[in-house]
């Protein structure tokens, strides 16, 4: 039976739904019968869903009080990333410590001693040898992981930089590298989230907590079915 006719009704069909599916075309999750009695059986309720794709499972379940079965419908779940911050820091890689130290030697430092206050004085100090720090230990950015998900340790920290650093490529050794390390990765993650909401049910008694240690696991943006 299609969900918005009726053989039964002398009315016609409903003119409202009509027009609400015509318009928007969603999909029917369930098509099961969810009322049975001796004579007949019918498709009650309707859960009509814009997008199949974010669609888990569907079906009904047997209360027990009446004839009318109970329509559930589950959703996809997707882990919410978290958002990267950017840093600036010294590079100290090429840093040459001989150099470094006879360079200030050579810097005019005299020359701030033709300001009268103390605070220009200081300002100009501060510029020279930050000029001589930017020559030998230059100034970088990099995005960091916010680390918010409580069960990213950092055995599997290391190992999500490993698998970075073996980004895919032409190369079909180190593409193999990456996809092996990128599954390591993934079932260790796995294991950790399930570590981390068993630990949280065996050990906290209150349900509100437990929802509230559960919300990294939760989606930020809600997503209309």
């Amino acid at each position: 039976m299609n969900v918005h006719e009726s053989s039964n009704n002398s009315n016609g069909p409903n003119k409202d739904l009509t027009n609400f599916i015509e318009q928007f075309r969603p999909t029917n999750a369930t098509h099961e019968v969810r009322r049975t009695i001796n004579c007949s059986s019918a498709l009650l309720d309707n859960a009509l869903i814009s997008h199949p794709e974010r669609l888990a499972t569907s079906g009904k379940l047997q209360v027990g009080i009446n004839d009318h079965d109970l329509l559930f419908v589950v959703k996809k779940q997707k882990l919410p990333k978290p958002k990267g911050r950017i840093i600036e820091f010294r590079s100290l890689k090429n840093v040459d410590q001989n150099a470094f130290v006879s360079d200030p030697r050579n810097v005019p430092w005299n020359s701030s001693y033709t300001f009268e206050s103390i605070d220009d004085i200081w300002s100009h100090w501060s510029g020279l040898f930050k000029q001589v720090l930017a020559l030998h230990a230059p100034m970088k950015r990099t995005q960091l992981c916010n680390n918010q998900l409580p069960w990213i340790s950092p055995d599997i920290q290391k190992l999500i930089r490993i698998r970075n650093r073996l980004s895919p490529c032409t190369n079909r050794l180190k593409l193999c590298k990456y996809k092996k390390q990128r599954n390591t990765v993934t079932a260790i993650q796995r294991r950790a989230i399930k570590d981390f909401c068993a630990d949280i049910v065996s050990t906290i008694p209150s349900t509100g907590l437990i929802w509230k240690k559960m919300k990294p696991l939760l989606p930020k943006n809600k997503l209309n079915i």
